[in-house]
């Protein structure tokens, strides 16, 4: 089955996804491979790639996909699963930088050792990647990053300064890159979500359980009022769905002199105010 709105757009494209065993990136690879792609997908060396990689092939067995398990600041790790990828694929079109990290913690409490953490997750190893990736992009006619950012690195967000530095970096890579790799025909972009909702690899919405992270349900009830006083079309929360058709879309030859942008899929939303961690303890 082809993608609802993009059929085969990414026909014959190669596409490196991070951050992808679970959640955001999952679902982003299922409907990569419904626009025809070939995926490979990789996680943290701790976390399980290959019950994601039996996941998208149960739904289509034509699928073409690849798992690995590398730490993006290791740059031997890298390379061998880029080599990987060329010596299956013969190259790479899209490299698509999803790996994130957000722990929640208030400023005067945030550890330094947190805020290295989250900075090598999301800001070293988007660097790191994409720095190696680009030997097989370049090769490419016409190839694309995309990353992902949040409209905590546009606006910034409360209760996560870590998280909020990283993703105002993310913006400074993005631009950066977009115009020192121009001239190999890389496009590079970022998607700047206000705030998801969680889902499985078919897309269907989970519960978030709040009791998981500590959180009061009459709490969260009271953050998620006051957010929605400061969502115009009246929600704060986006449908994975709606980020990943962005990232579709940037990624194509559709795009193809769009460069250097963050685009906000945020429903105009006041932000950091239309978000309940504002008003939330950890």
């Amino acid at each position: 089955m082809t993608h609802q709105y993009f059929g085969n757009i990414l026909a014959g494209k190669r596409a490196l996804i991070t951050g992808a065993n679970r959640g955001l990136g999952l679902l982003m690879t299922h409907r990569f491979l419904q626009c025809g792609a070939k995926v490979a997908i990789c996680c943290a060396p701790n976390e399980d790639i290959e019950e994601a990689v039996t996941a998208l092939r149960k739904i289509d067995s034509n699928f073409s996909v690849l798992g690995f398990k590398p730490n993006l600041t290791d740059e031997q790790a890298l390379e061998d699963m880029l080599a990987v990828i060329e010596k299956t694929w013969g190259g790479l079109d899209i490299l698509i930088n999803n790996a994130g990290l957000y722990p929640p913690k208030r400023f005067e409490e945030y550890p330094q050792e947190l805020f290295k953490t989250v900075f090598d997750v999301n800001v070293t190893g988007l660097f790191t990647l994409t720095q190696k990736a680009v030997r097989l992009l370049k090769q490419q006619p016409h190839s694309a990053i995309v990353n992902t950012s949040s409209m905590a690195g546009i606006d910034g967000a409360m209760g996560n300064i870590g998280y909020t530095a990283s993703k105002f970096a993310v913006q400074g890579l993005t631009l950066g890159m977009a115009r020192e790799l121009g001239r190999y025909g890389i496009r590079v972009n970022a998607v700047a979500p206000a705030g998801m909702s969680k889902t499985d690899v078919y897309g269907k919405e989970i519960t978030m359980n709040y009791g998981d992270n500590k959180i009061d349900q009459q709490a969260a009830q009271n953050a998620y009022e006051i957010a929605m006083k400061f969502a115009p079309m009246g929600q704060f929360q986006c449908h994975p769905d709606e980020m990943i058709n962005a990232f579709i879309f940037l990624a194509s030859d559709a795009a193809g002199f769009i460069s250097g942008q963050t685009i906000a899929v945020s429903g105009a939303c006041i932000w950091p105010a239309a978000s309940p961690a504002s008003t939330l303890d950890y």
